[in-house]
């Protein structure tokens, strides 16, 4: 009986030193602390950004996604569709919400989401004009060109043969 008894105590201590024994506790507890002040940090930089500018879908996706990592699935939804509703053609903002509807135990729209973000990503993303950073037109004409084809249309349409 005693054999057994010393037997689970050294099995026990031998357990304890594999894990860092109370130590590594410790040092567990303040990782975890600490990261929960980064998140604190995070969600009030998130909200002082959304004070600033309300239309910022990035602070809204990023402060909905700690709200989905604290387990607070409504408030994540509701901030995830204010984002959706201001960059529908954001691939993470879909694969966030795949993740917020898997959690719910709607597959149905987690696929949804989930196809939506890869059609996204193999989308090709649109030529920018480098002077503007706006997107370029498909058959872009210089403005002398529009007035030379406006001048042939008018003798064209003006001259009497």
């Amino acid at each position: 009986q005693d054999e057994l008894q010393e037997e689970r105590e050294r099995r026990k201590a031998e357990g304890e030193q594999l894990r860092g024994g109370g130590e590594g506790r410790a040092k567990r507890a303040e990782a975890r602390d600490a990261a929960t002040a980064r998140r604190e940090e995070a969600e009030a930089h998130f909200k002082r950004a959304l004070a600033l500018e309300p239309a910022r879908h990035r602070a809204l996706t990023n402060l909905g996604t700690l709200h989905l990592e604290r387990g607070e699935l409504e408030e994540a939804l509701a901030l995830y569709q204010e984002a959706l509703k201001l960059a529908p053609e954001d691939p993470l903002l879909h694969e966030n919400l795949a993740a917020l509807y898997k959690r719910k135990g709607d597959l149905d729209k987690m696929v949804a989401h989930m196809k939506r973000a890869t059609r996204l990503k193999m989308a090709p993303p649109p030529s920018l004009d480098p002077l503007t950073g706006k997107p370029r037109r498909r058959f872009p004409l210089p403005p002398w060109a529009w007035l030379l084809l406006f001048a042939l249309l008018a003798y064209l349409f003006l001259h009497k043969p």
